[in-house]
């Protein structure tokens, strides 16, 4: 019986974004903002793309989304991401980050 009901559930790369783990409704709604409604337009835009489009849209994305969209992709917890995906995903951030800036800048010039 077990086996049927893990049959049934949907892996973690399909079907809404509330099947993903980690994510809660409130990032769910973020990314239907942006146009990401469902896990496979976030697979294919891939987390950069989802997290430069939260930030170009005035959120404000934490480290902890992209770990969890990161992790979640993969039907993972976030808290199993390695040293290696964290440091990635924390130069990732940055660099969104400072891209964001350095627009807001050339915009008030």
């Amino acid at each position: 019986m077990a086996q049927n009901a893990a049959m049934s559930a949907p892996a973690p790369n399909t079907g809404p974004l509330e099947h993903l783990p980690n994510l809660g409704p409130k990032s769910a709604a973020w990314l239907a903002q942006v146009g990401i409604r469902d896990t496979a337009t976030l697979r294919a835009l891939g987390v950069e793309e989802a997290l430069r489009r939260l930030l170009a849209a005035g959120m404000n994305p934490s480290l902890n989304l992209a770990y969890a969209l990161h992790a979640g992709l993969d039907g993972r917890h976030w808290q199993s991401l390695g040293p290696e995906e964290r440091s990635g995903l924390i130069l990732l951030m940055d660099g969104l980050r400072a891209a964001r800036r350095d627009a807001a800048a050339d915009r008030a010039d």
